[in-house]
């Protein structure tokens, strides 16, 4: 006989917004700046998916997130190329990570970045998408005091970047592929210098994928998206 829980019971009321101002200095190109709240109601921990690793039947409080961003994209060579760049700034209060297997919330975290991307056609049936992303995540204020205090996130790769092409080859198909990267990041935010939860990490890596579609009428297409084609193993 399994003897039940009670079930603790919470409430939240949020207000959030999000203002954002565009401005375009010439037809083909504008810059914008945003910034907005959000707030993230938890759920009960113990096998939800939110919060597994914490202890059962224990109430997260929810996470409140400022984001700041601004940008500016262009398109170029009579809409042939577009470019776009940003910085932003992300604050969590009431953040969530894995603490020596358990959730916890810790206090504070910043997620300070740069994001670039570029897409265009270099021919009628040949097209080229990229993107780069850079990341600096600290841990900035703790629950418990100073420990860990600086550290990088957890899941947060300093780099990453994306190559992706796609030629058509007939009238109604069109085949393709693109390059990954993922730079290291830790595995927790707890133990190991530099490493995570005990020196865990992801390393760095580069996946392959590959893309096919085909048109069936106007209305329908069939698409294949293949990851990891070469079927690597990147973290063990």
């Amino acid at each position: 006989v399994t003897a039940s829980v009670a079930v603790p019971e919470a409430s939240w009321d949020f207000v959030n917004y999000q203002v954002g101002l565009v401005y375009k200095p010439t037809r083909n190109t504008s810059v914008y700046a945003s910034y907005a709240t959000s707030s993230t109601p938890p759920t009960i921990a113990g096998g939800d998916g939110n919060s597994s690793a914490t202890p059962a039947q224990a109430v997260l409080d929810p996470e409140d997130t400022t984001s700041f961003e601004i940008g500016a994209k262009a398109s170029l060579f009579r809409d042939q190329l577009q470019l776009s760049a940003a910085v932003f700034s992300l604050k969590r209060e009431n953040a969530s990570v894995v603490v020596d297997g358990v959730a916890s919330q810790v206090g504070e975290v910043e997620v300070k970045g740069v994001e670039l991307g570029v897409s265009g056609n270099i021919t009628p049936q040949w097209q080229v998408f990229g993107g780069y992303t850079f990341q600096d995540s600290e841990l900035v204020k703790a629950a418990t005091g100073n420990v860990n205090i600086g550290d990088p996130l957890a899941n947060t790769p300093k780099h990453s970047a994306s190559l992706f092409t796609t030629y058509r080859v007939l009238p109604k198909l069109a085949v393709g592929g693109g390059v990954y990267y993922v730079s290291r990041s830790n595995g927790g935010n707890q133990g190991g210098a530099g490493g995570g939860a005990n020196g865990i990490y992801a390393p760095a890596y580069t996946r392959v994928d590959a893309f096919a579609s085909y048109d069936l009428s106007e209305r329908a297409t069939l698409q294949l998206n293949v990851q990891n084609v070469g079927d690597e193993r990147y973290i063990l």
